[in-house]
């Protein structure tokens, strides 16, 4: 049974309904609690059930604990179109601790790796969760054929599973490459930092000031 929209709902939402109107498709409006986080394909787990599935988010970043409201319309489409308040989460909704760290200079990237900007030292009091999203400039001003510029971000010394790449093939190509990490952390001091190097040990690459950098959100 279609149940009243609120009228806060975004424009998303409400033309997610509509096309489940237009398709004679019976939409529904359930709660759920986010398993996975994503800005864009988190996963979900409605209440009253016990398995997570996937889903679309019309709000933009949700993280684990998150409490959504979804659209749900059948065969498999789940909209998340609202954050439920929620006193037990509100740690959560507000970060501890957020800001920005920038490279204080150009550095020329070798085959090795090598930091691009200063290390973030934060104490946490508790077990939490960090979102950071790190931008990496890469420049190839000389060129001695195709190469890869890599950068990564290291936390606690321990380099992440996601990369910012650039793959170059000729002197003068730039761009300014951006990824997401996110993950745990247990109580006690945690460093962050982002590092990169090149693919080969041609040409000249440049991680340039003061592009590169990354922002940090923890919480606790």
């Amino acid at each position: 049974m279609n149940q009243q929209l609120p009228e806060t709902l975004t424009v998303q939402a409400q033309a997610v309904v509509e096309r489940a109107k237009a398709l004679g498709l019976i939409w529904t409006m359930r709660p759920a609690a986010v398993d996975m986080a994503s800005a864009t394909a988190p996963k979900v787990i409605y209440d009253g059930d016990t398995l997570p599935v996937g889903a679309v988010s019309l709000i933009g970043m949700v993280l684990p604990t998150d409490r959504v409201m979804m659209i749900q319309v059948p065969p498999a489409g789940n909209f998340v179109i609202g954050r439920l308040p929620d006193a037990s989460q509100s740690p959560f909704i507000t970060p501890t601790f957020r800001g920005e760290t920038r490279s204080t200079g150009d550095v020329t990237l070798t085959t090795a790796s090598q930091a691009v900007t200063p290390v973030t030292s934060l104490t946490l009091a508790s077990a939490g969760e960090f979102l950071i999203t790190g931008i990496a400039d890469l420049d190839q001003t000389l060129s001695a054929g195709n190469n890869l510029g890599t950068a990564r971000l290291e936390v606690d010394g321990a380099v992440q599973a996601e990369e910012i790449l650039f793959a170059v093939t000729a002197t003068g190509q730039r761009a300014s490459v951006a990824q997401t990490w996110y993950g745990t952390l247990t109580a006690g001091t945690h460093t962050f930092g982002l590092v990169a190097n090149k693919n080969l040990n041609i040409g000249t690459f440049i991680s340039r000031f003061p592009h590169t950098g990354f922002t940090y959100q923890i919480w606790q």
